[in-house]
């Protein structure tokens, strides 16, 4: 590349990775849409294909490009007999952002994804064809990257100057459906947006969609009435936020659409729930309902058992958190999705099911009813309540007579830190709320957690420590240092014999089941001679 061409390289996007290959003949082939983990460009070279991005139909045919993002859902089909070609490039890249002490990475903000438009120009299209293809004949893989990041700036500098311009397009309407499909939306005004007479514009958005504009804003507005159906009974608000001011109208249409009204949606037994955040299977679970998928606590704690299944399903797929398997999620065909505003969720599950933020909450009982109330189950969250309140205020009891009100901590350790947490999440409910056990004096009460150095614990002296170790060599590591050091051996409960393991607390406190199973853990944990866990369960977790 000559140097006035690497003067031209777009500061503000930086290609970090590239691949280049050419598929022909057998480009496409029908095998169900498949999750895009990469920035792909494809760009076609011959034959006619249908491309399925996210559930809308787009035709493509020799010279025709498309931009995939990480997260889409992508299906493919070729049309016709002729064979299919395009050339691939799958790259990674980064947005270089200048700020006052220098630079800084941020993820990519690509101008535009999925079909692109072009200016209809066969000069054009045909200067940007050609400059695809002379990438796949330069040698070295930085020569390439910077070619095709300056290839990148061309292509979006000409859909800046020369795109479609009025006219939306299917996809600009889409978009309005999309931010507006609570107010009133007719055909004929989405057709104008779109620079087409009324026919024209059914027919195109069907091609895109596989349904008319009426059935697409139907199913969008079902979809969010299923969500707003988990977080409250009142039919008429549940109508309005869906686009419909008429509550009977609108509990008419859902049951024709559903089939089952509004009021029953939830309570219908067969209906499929998925769970993508810890403890939300558990609510679940206690009420008797299997999820059909939920995450894995695999990669979270070193044990953790699960609760049986009581209405009869098997267990349901279980997802890593670390690399979210959408594809497994798909195959659970949820009809609903439960996910926590503490988890950051790109829009895929979303696209695959009404999918409903569960506000995080210490306490479950209430959480337990109000889920049990959307569910038709009530009477089961009621009783499972009062059961847990009695055992509860046994084991209460129990501590105080025989422990008095003993100072505790529950601390974790991982690769990077010691944190200790405080009363203001869901260990901090089951130690000092449930049980009433007490924070040291040196801890500040408003702290949701707080990361020390091992020299500071001796501020924070304890009766009672409950230890949990992250399942990975290097917190093993960590806790087996710990082990061996004077700041272990100078606190009041190694001294005593008073440590435990806990190492599926912070997770098992999340769901209420899973609550009441660690209340009895700690309970027959302070009940056996003291001194033995030092010898045995600590011993277990670092070896």
């Amino acid at each position: 590349m000559r140097h006035e061409a690497l003067e031209k390289l777009p500061r503000h996007l930086v290609v970090l990775a590239l691949r280049l290959f050419h598929l022909g003949g057998d480009l496409i082939l029908d095998r169900g849409a498949k999750r895009i983990s990469s920035f792909i460009l494809c760009a076609m070279t011959e034959g006619r294909a249908v491309i399925t991005i996210d559930g809308i139909r787009h035709n493509g045919e020799k010279g025709s490009l498309f931009l995939l993002t990480p997260g889409m859902f992508v299906e493919a089909q070729t049309v016709g007999d002729a064979p299919a070609g395009a050339m691939i490039a799958v790259f990674a890249c980064v947005h270089v952002k200048r700020t006052g002490s220098g630079r800084e990475l941020a993820a990519p903000m690509l101008p535009a994804s999925g079909q692109l438009r072009l200016p209809d120009s066969k000069r054009r299209m045909g200067k940007l064809h050609n400059g695809l293809a002379e990438l796949y004949r330069l040698e070295g893989s930085l020569r390439k990257r910077q070619a095709f990041q300056l290839w990148l700036s061309e292509l979006f500098a000409v859909m800046r100057t020369g795109g479609e311009a009025a006219p939306e397009g299917v996809e600009g309407t889409i978009r309005h459906i999309h931010a507006h499909f609570d107010k009133e939306i007719k055909v004929s005004g989405l057709a104008a947006m779109a620079g087409l007479s009324v026919n024209h514009f059914i027919r195109k958005f069907k091609l895109h969609t596989g349904m008319t504009p009426n059935e697409y804003v139907l199913k969008l507005r079902m979809s969010k009435a299923k969500e707003l159906l988990f977080s409250t009974n009142k039919i008429k608000e549940v109508a309005q936020r869906s686009g419909y001011q008429d509550e009977q109208y609108f509990s008419r249409l859902f049951k024709k659409t559903e089939g089952v009204p509004p009021t029953l949606y939830m309570r219908d037994d067969r209906r499929r729930i998925a769970t993508l955040y810890y403890g939300l299977d558990d609510y679940l679970m206690t009420l008797g309902i299997t999820p059909v998928a939920a995450l894995s606590y695999e990669e979270r704690v070193a044990r953790y058992e699960p609760m049986p299944s009581t209405d009869g399903r098997s267990q349901g797929a279980r997802l890593l958190s670390s690399r979210m398997d959408y594809d497994t999620l798909k195959r659970a065909r949820p009809d609903v999705i439960l996910t926590s505003d503490r988890l950051e969720m790109d829009e895929t599950a979303s696209r695959m099911a009404p999918t409903i933020v569960v506000p995080y909450a210490s306490q479950h009982e209430s959480r337990l009813l109000q889920i049990g109330e959307i569910l038709g189950r009530r009477k089961k969250a009621e009783r499972w309540n009062e059961k847990y309140a009695e055992r509860k205020a046994v084991l209460r009891e129990w501590l105080r007579r025989e422990w008095g009100k003993p100072t505790a901590y529950y601390i974790r350790i991982t690769p990077s830190f010691y944190r200790i947490y405080g009363s203001l999440n869901q260990t901090g409910a089951l130690l000092y709320k449930e049980l009433g056990f007490t924070l040291p004096e040196g801890y500040r009460s408003e702290k949701w957690a707080l990361d020390v150095q091992l020299d500071a614990l001796a501020s924070l002296d304890a009766d009672l420590l409950f230890v949990a170790v992250d399942p990975v060599p290097a917190a093993r590591k960590r806790m087996a240092e710990w082990l061996q050091s004077e700041a272990w051996a100078s606190l009041r409960a190694v001294r005593a014999g008073h440590v435990y393991e806990a190492s599926d607390m912070l997770f098992k406190a999340l769901g209420p089941s899973g609550r009441w199973g660690a209340m009895e853990r700690i309970y027959r944990q302070l009940n056996r001679v003291r001194g033995e866990f030092l010898h045995a369960e600590v011993g277990d977790i670092v070896h």
